[in-house]
């Protein structure tokens, strides 16, 4: 081995001494240089080389190279002193790094990452020499992967200007990876590429569109395109997704006749899969955006045309459609619907009529699958968030009622029309049909009337509420639902009113019973944001202890959680007597002192390994 090692460093001794001689580095530095590429070389040379060994290898050959081409500029070393524009210094770390990369393949042929770290390399590097050698070996080592196919046709129609050739690669790769979709799909960019710059090429020379003849305007249009297209549904006649994906490959490519080709393909996937619901989902956006883009048509037109898609499905051959595939696509149009609602509210000129639009649509949408028996969760919120938008309260109350579907998201939105349907008919006593509503609620319905407040008068109001049930109700559990809305609240008053609002109801709430001990941590940890940031508004360290005592008095035989939070509050004042003294104290309280101590110890090391 050490002869071998020998003879490598004996080999590089020209090129080091060329390095030293134009300036790059000094005597030091290539001693420094040959210490480390000897110790590298012993590991490489060793029986049972390792990845790594080899990685660390190339990484400190990159470094060097970096240095030399910043030196480089900093020295502004440019010509060779014998009148040589590119020495060996040039090149000569490049091309052993390059060399490791050879080893390196050998040893480890099947791992891909390998080969795609050494032609991404190549590619940096600009050598187009080696690029070929690790494209050509790669290939033949790993025939089946179509990424390399696609690189390698990619780098003869991009560098080398050869669309014969590419053409040739991406034909051989896809005998090889039996008909790749993804090849398929690179192999149909190519095409579109290689007209676009022909029709580039004819602006540039100043050709005019007269002098065309029909080959040469078939071959601009794309003719070579939708000859791959034609021969990859030949090949995979059922992959509605890779037909769908030509699509979004064609849409940025400027070629003649572009809106022609969309057609064909547009049609020939419609006739095909018709009744498919990603087909009818992309293929809609796909229509709204295009329209939407071309800036004098309105945004409502454009979606009027987007639903045309699945409105020619009801139209034709709905009643041929299976049961369960009529769900997936009216999800589908939902889908759609909501994402054109988006658009239209970040629209400020034209959302008004398209967000009207849009509500009508989900209506229409919502009877349809009615009439067909379909009741699912997605669609029936989507319906409801129409109805709640366009204030038509009690026909929304209507179409839940008549669903079968009443849970989760569902129940819900119920609630949110309920509430909506009471302010607007009842508006004098508002807070007392909320009341009346919410006094036995779930958390859901409460997170839902949360949502309908769009005052501070309504918001306050809702506090009132929960006030009143919280004083005829009993002491909850610490991990109480109630709790989570109590602080809900809070923090809505907060945000929204003020800090004095948010107050003035927590600590009506202390008073009452407790809703958990959730909201107690909630409330003190808002009020230690104030004070650590050492905001006027802040209350004092007392005020904050007070809060945590009103909750471990109740829940102080259970709650780890609570005096842990307590414990580390008085950890971040630096106060060794008071952190004792609450550590004592839930010692004597906990059922289960032992578990305190632990996550206590646990929690407080985390939090010297974070500083450290």
């Amino acid at each position: 081995m050490a002869d071998s090692v020998r003879r490598v460093l004996e080999q590089m001794v020209p090129e080091l001494e060329e390095l030293e001689r134009r300036g790059y580095f000094s005597r030091a530095e290539i001693k420094s240089i040959i210490q480390k590429r000897q110790d590298f070389e012993y590991d490489l040379q060793r029986r049972a080389a390792l990845k790594s060994d080899f990685m660390r290898s190339i990484e400190y050959e990159k470094s060097l190279e970096r240095l030399r081409v910043l030196r480089k500029k900093e020295r502004n070393i440019v010509a060779d002193d014998r009148g040589s524009s590119k020495s060996s210094s040039e090149y000569s770390i490049v091309r052993r790094t390059h060399r490791l990369y050879e080893r390196m393949v050998r040893k480890f042929k099947g791992d891909l990452s390998l080969w795609n770290d050494w032609i991404q390399f190549c590619s940096a590097s600009r050598s187009a020499r080696y690029m070929s050698k690790a494209l050509t070996r790669a290939m033949q080592l790993h025939p089946t992967c179509a990424a390399i196919w696609t690189y390698a046709a990619a780098w003869e129609f991009e560098h080398n200007h050869n669309a014969t050739i590419a053409r040739s690669l991406m034909q051989r790769g896809l005998r090889m990876c039996k008909n790749d979709p993804a090849l398929w799909a690179e192999y149909f960019r190519m095409e579109l590429l290689y007209a676009a710059r022909l029709g580039a090429r004819r602006q540039v020379l100043g050709l005019g569109d007269a002098s065309l003849d029909e080959a040469t305007k078939s071959l601009l249009s794309g003719a070579i395109a939708k000859i791959v297209y034609a021969n990859a549904i030949e090949s995979r006649p059922d992959d509605s997704a890779m037909r769908v994906k030509f699509l979004d490959v064609l849409a940025p490519v400027p070629i003649m006749n572009k809106s022609g080709l969309e057609e064909y393909i547009t049609a020939n996937i419609l006739e095909n899969f018709a009744d498919d619901p990603y087909v009818l989902y992309t293929l809609s956006l796909n229509r709204f955006e295009k329209v939407h883009q071309q800036g004098d048509v309105s945004l409502e037109d454009a979606a009027e045309q987007a639903m045309d898609i699945f409105n020619n499905l009801y139209d034709s051959s709905w009643q041929d459609v299976e049961q369960e595939k009529k769900e997936e696509i009216y999800k589908a149009q939902v889908d759609v619907l909501e994402k054109i609602l988006v658009q239209a509210v970040e629209d400020e000129e034209s959302h008004g009529q398209c967000i009207e639009y849009v509500c009508d649509e989900c209506i229409n949408l919502g009877r349809k699958a009615r009439e067909d028996g379909v009741f699912h969760e997605r669609i029936i919120t989507c319906v409801e968030r129409a109805y709640l938008r366009t204030g038509q309260y009690q026909e929304g109350l209507k179409y839940i009622e008549q669903s079968s579907c009443l849970a989760g998201e569902v129940h819900r939105q119920k609630i949110h029309l309920e509430l909506y349907q009471s302010h607007v008919s009842q508006k004098n006593s508002q807070a007392d049909e909320q009341s009346k509503l919410l006094f036995d609620a779930d958390a859901s319905v409460w997170f839902a009337a949360i949502e309908c407040c769009s005052s501070e008068e309504s918001l306050i109001s809702l506090g009132d509420g929960f006030i009143s049930s919280q004083l005829a109700s009993v002491t909850c559990a610490e991990d109480s639902d109630r709790g989570i809305v109590a602080s809900c609240i809070t923090s809505n008053l907060w945000l929204r009113i003020g800090i004095e609002s948010a107050r003035k109801f927590y600590t009506q709430v202390l008073k009452c019973p407790l809703p958990g001990a959730n909201f107690i941590t909630h409330v003190a940890r808002l009020e230690q944001s104030l004070l650590h940031s050492n905001s006027s508004d802040a209350l004092s360290i007392d005020a904050v202890r007070h809060i945590y005592t009103s909750g471990t008095n109740i829940y102080g035989s259970s709650s780890i959680k609570l005096w842990l939070d307590y414990y580390l509050f008085e950890v971040s004042l630096g106060n060794r007597g008071n952190c004792g003294m609450v550590h004592w104290k839930a010692k004597e309280s906990l059922d289960d002192a032992d578990a305190f101590i632990t996550e206590c110890h646990m929690t407080v090391e985390n939090m010297s390994l974070t500083k450290w």
